[in-house]
């Protein structure tokens, strides 16, 4: 086995028999070095990556501007000392160890936030807002902090303000690109630059929030005995841009009306919900005479069941049952608080005898009281809402209750039945006028929405 000098020197304490001898326990000794900052950095950013991805198609705009403050905190580590990606985190100064630290925790936070919804993952964010505002790994560098807003509403994007926040960047000539395009820069101090945000590149699709990125370029310029040197950082931000489907909108209504109601059979024992129907009420009226003399009448009459019930005379029917002789009937004034039935009959004689004169009349009707009672719940067409539109609409004047089904273009959904609002839309109900109003909440960022 041949080795060279140098390893011989680093393993061996005198002779070359005692190097061989003490070879196996220095080469398993030595192990994998442990991973750069460069390494740490870029698992980081691509754990960042993946929830912001995430949290676009929700519209999480608290993850969205935590994920922006560890980006950046990220690009601010890596720019603040030369080599700094290949060495290891063991030699980092006491501010860079920080920052480092930092990051790391974050990224953790932020991961275990993702999932939650935007009001739930609130706390657990302003945990990664704390430790990344007192992040400085070069105080003396300019550097981006933070970006806002994280999200556009469509019917804004014309208009609004695009900031960066920072320090010294007064001198560092900040600009900002998304793609080719310069955004205009219409403020500068040393801790903030304003940008109008270009509409013609940040444009809204149909249905799926669109996430732009952009990069910021600051220059660093330093100044030694006999030359200067000026050097360019870039720095990543994005803003999400929401669709212009808002949401898909169903309004439901029901009626209270002033109908009659039809006394009801009692449900069988076991029978299920609603298996009862209306009462038949049921009557057999008879007349017979022996009087051969003429024909001859009487009139009988029937009221409803029980004080407030009416007969509904459209569910009167009659039938002769049976007669013998001469007989006829009639039903006589029907109305809601009852009818006569006139029955008359007249006996025969013939070659069998005498035969008596009767009739029989079965009828049957229900009966109904006056009441309100609240219909079965109706639904409008399902229409789109878009940002920047209404929804109004007029409801029937005996509306008696709504509901407002929404899902939205996140996939969450939300039910209304008076006055309220989410952090989408406001929705106004007013039961006189029964003029119902569905708004979304403008606003250049959802993140203004709490």
């Amino acid at each position: 086995m041949l080795m060279s000098a140098s390893f011989i020197r680093a393993c061996a304490t005198g002779t070359l028999v005692a190097a061989l001898l003490a070879l196996p326990a220095c080469v398993h000794g030595r192990g994998p070095p442990p991973p750069t900052v460069g390494v740490a950095l870029t698992q980081a950013i691509s754990s960042v990556e993946n929830v912001s991805a995430h949290a676009a198609l929700n519209a999480n705009d608290a993850v969205l501007d935590a994920a922006a403050r560890l980006r950046l905190s990220i690009e601010a580590l890596r720019y603040s000392g030369q080599d700094i990606l290949d060495q290891q985190p063991k030699d980092l100064d006491a501010a860079q160890g920080k920052a480092l630290a930092a990051i790391q925790s974050g990224v953790a936070t932020l991961q275990a936030a993702a999932d939650k919804p935007a009001e739930q993952a609130r706390e657990s964010i302003e945990e990664i807002r704390q430790l990344t505002a007192a992040l400085s790994p070069a105080p003396g560098q300019p550097a981006i902090e933070h970006s806002s807003p994280s999200i556009l509403v469509p019917s804004s994007v014309s208009g609004a303000v695009i900031t960066l926040s920072g320090r010294r960047l007064a001198m560092a000539n900040p600009r900002l690109f998304f793609g080719d395009v310069e955004a205009s820069r219409t403020s500068l101090t040393d801790q903030q630059a304003l940008f109008a945000a270009p509409a013609d590149v940040l444009r809204p699709n149909d249905r799926t929030p669109l996430s732009y990125s952009g990069r910021v370029m600051l220059s660093d310029r330093r100044c030694g005995w006999f030359h200067c040197n000026t050097a360019t950082r870039a720095y990543a931000v994005s803003v999400v841009v929401l669709p212009t489907h808002l949401a898909t909108v169903r309004i439901g209504f029901d009626r209270k009306k002033t109908q009659k109601i039809y006394e009801q059979t009692p449900a069988a024992p076991g029978a299920p919900a609603g298996a009862s129907t209306d009462m038949v009420y049921r009557r057999r009226f008879e007349y017979s005479t022996e009087d051969l003399t003429v024909m001859s009448c009487t009139t009988e009459s029937q009221a409803p069941h029980a004080p407030g019930y009416s007969i509904d005379t459209d569910t009167l029917s009659a039938t002769e049952a049976d007669h013998s002789g001469e007989a006829k009937w009639r039903i006589v004034d029907p109305g809601p608080s009852g009818f006569s039935i006139e029955l008359c009959a007249q006996p025969q004689i013939d070659k069998m005898g005498k035969t008596t004169g009767a009739v029989a009349v079965e009828t049957t009707w229900k009966e109904f009281r006056m009441g309100e009672v609240v219909t079965p719940r109706e639904w409008l067409d399902a229409e789109g809402l878009s940002w920047g539109a209404d929804i109004k609409e007029t409801l029937p004047a005996d509306t008696n209750s709504i509901e407002v089904d929404l899902e939205y273009f996140d996939g969450s959904r939300a039910s209304f039945t008076e006055t309220s609002n989410d952090r989408y839309v406001n929705m106004t109900w007013d039961p006189q006028t029964r003029r119902l109003v569905l708004t979304p909440r403008l606003r250049s960022s959802i993140a203004e929405i709490d």
